[in-house]
C-alpha cells in the first residue's frame, strides 16, 4: 500500500515538473520523411515517446513471460504434448487388453517419453512384444524400463523384476526365472505374486523339495484359496512319492517309505496321496504293506478310488482280505466299485462262482469296461467262450465310448 502511494506521489511530481517546463517554453518538434512532414509540440512528442516506451516495455515483458519455461505458451504446449502422449498410452493399453500386440507395442513405445510413468509403458510394451513372439524387443523394453527408473527402488523394481521373471518362465528359461524370483524374494519375502511365480518355476523344474518348503508360507499368507492350496499340496506330496518310487526297486523300497514317513499326519490321511503311495508300493511288489494302509484308510474314510486299489492288492491273507471287504458290503450293497473289488479278491481265493456273481452284480449298478473285461476273462477260463466274447465286446465298446451307427454288410440272396 505504501509503495502505491509513493508511485502516485512521484507521478504527480513528474507531471508538475513537466507542466512547468512546457509553460516556460512550449517548443515544437518537426519530423520529416521524404516529402512528408509532421510538426507537433514538444509536450505531445514527449508524451508519444513515453507512451511508446511503456507499450514496448509491457509487450516485451508479456512475450518473455509467455515464452518462459513456466510461461502460459510453454505450459499449453507442454500440456498439449502430454495429452497426446496420454491418448497414445491409453490406446496402447486398450490394444493390449484386446490382444492387439503389434499396435500396443507401437503406441506404448511412441508415447513413453511423454508419459509421467514411462516405466509402465515399457513394461506393458515388453509384455506385448513377448506375446507376439518378439523376444529381442521384449528384452529391449525391459532394459528401457530399468533405465527409466534408475535410482528408484521398492515396488517399481519389483514390478520390473516380476515382468522379467514372467517372460523368462514363458520362454522356458526356468533357471534364469528362478534366479530373478529368488532375488525379488530377498527384497520382498511375502510378496504374493513373487511367491506365486516361484511356485510356477519350481513346478516347471519339478523341484518338489523346494516347493514343499514353500507350502507353510503359502498357507499362512493365504495366497491361494483352500481348494487351490489343497490341490497344490497334493501335487507336491504325490510328486515326491513318485520321485522316491523311481529311486526304489523291488528289493528295497526304503526311499519311498522314508519319504512317506516324513509327511505331516494330515497329508498321510489325504486320499489322493494315499492312492499314489499305495500304487507305488504295488508297483514295487510291496502288496502286504499297501493292503494294510488301504484297509486302515478305508476303515477311517470311504473312497471308491482306494477300494479299487484294495481289489488289486494281494494281502498276506487273501481269505481275511475277502472277509474285510464283505464287511464293507453290508453298509454299501449297491456300490459297483466295491463289488468289482470283491470279485477280484474272490479270484485270489479261487472262488470262481462267487467272483462271477460279484462281477455280474457290479455291472447291474454300473457298466464299466474294466468289469466287463474281468468277467470276460473269467468266463474264457471257465470255457464259456460265447459269453466271454460277448462281455469282451461290450467292454471294448465302452472303452472306445461306443461306435457310431453306420451301415454294415448283410447277407443277400437268401
Amino acid at each position: 500500500m505504501k509503495t502505491a502511494w509513493i508511485i502516485v506521489l512521484v507521478a504527480l511530481l513528474v507531471a508538475l515538473g513537466f507542466s512547468q517546463l512546457i509553460a516556460k517554453d512550449a517548443g515544437y518538434v518537426l519530423v520529416s520523411y521524404q516529402m512528408e512532414t509532421l510538426e507537433m509540440s514538444l509536450a505531445v512528442a514527449l508524451l508519444i515517446v513515453a507512451a511508446l516506451y511503456f507499450i514496448a516495455y509491457f509487450l516485451l515483458r508479456l512475450i518473455l513471460q509467455l515464452l518462459a519455461p513456466k510461461g502460459s505458451v510453454n505450459k499449453w504446449l507442454s500440456q498439449s504434448r502430454k495429452d497426446r502422449g496420454q491418448r497414445r498410452t491409453n490406446a496402447g493399453l486398450l490394444a493390449y487388453l484386446e490382444g492387439n500386440w503389434d499396435k500396443s507395442q507401437k503406441e506404448l513405445e511412441k508415447s513413453a517419453e511423454r508419459s509421467d510413468e514411462p516405466m509402465l509403458n515399457y513394461l506393458i510394451a515388453a509384455r506385448a512384444s513377448q506375446a507376439k513372439g518378439d523376444r529381442q524387443k521384449s528384452q529391449q523394453f525391459l532394459r528401457k524400463a530399468e533405465n527409466s527408473c534408475d535410482g528408484i527402488g521398492g515396488e517399481i523394481s519389483i514390478a520390473i523384476g516380476l515382468t522379467q521373471a514372467e517372460i523368462q518362465l514363458a520362454n522356458g528359461q526356468l533357471e534364469e526365472g528362478l534366479v530373478t524370483l529368488n532375488r525379488l524374494r530377498k527384497r520382498s519375502p511375502k510378496h504374493p505374486v513373487v511367491l506365486q511365480q516361484l511356485v510356477k518355476a519350481y513346478q516347471g523344474l519339478q523341484d518338489w523339495q523346494h516347493l514343499q518348503g514353500l507350502l507353510d508360507e503359502l498357507r499362512k499368507l493365504k495366497i491361494y484359496s483352500s481348494d487351490e492350496y489343497e490341490k497344490l499340496a497334493e501335487q507336491v506330496y504325490c510328486s515326491l512319492l513318485i520321485q522316491s518310487a523311481q529311486q526304489s526297486n523291488s528289493h528295497s523300497h526304503q526311499p519311498l517309505t522314508s519319504t512317506w514317513k516324513k509327511f505331516p499326519r494330515a497329508i498321510q490321511k489325504d486320499t489322493r496321496v494315499i492312492a499314489t503311495y499305495t500304487q507305488a508300493l504295488l508297483s514295487l511288489g510291496a502288496d502286504v504293506e499297501a493292503e494294510k494302509i488301504l484297509q486302515a484308510s478305508l476303515k477311517r474314510d470311504w473312497s471308491n478310488q482306494l477300494v479299487a486299489l484294495y481289489g488289486k492288492t494281494h494281502g498276506s491273507d487273501s481269505s481275511k482280505q475277502l472277509l474285510v471287504a464283505e464287511g464293507w458290503l453290508k453298509s454299501r450293497p449297491n456300490n459297483a466299485e466295491l463289488l468289482l473289488c470283491l470279485g477280484r479278491i474272490a479270484l485270489l481265493n479261487e472262488l470262481w462262482g462267487k467272483a462271477r456273481e460279484y462281477f455280474e452284480a457290479s455291472l447291474k449298478f454300473e457298466k464299466k469296461a474294466e468289469t466287463y473285461a474281468e468277467l470276460g476273462r473269467l468266463l474264457a477260463h471257465l470255457q464259456e467262450h460265447k459269453g466271454s466274447t460277448e462281455f469282451y465286446q461290450k467292454g471294448l465298446l465302452l472303452s472306445t465310448h461306443g461306435l457310431p451307427a453306420l451301415p454294415q454288410p448283410h447277407k443277400t440272396g437268401l
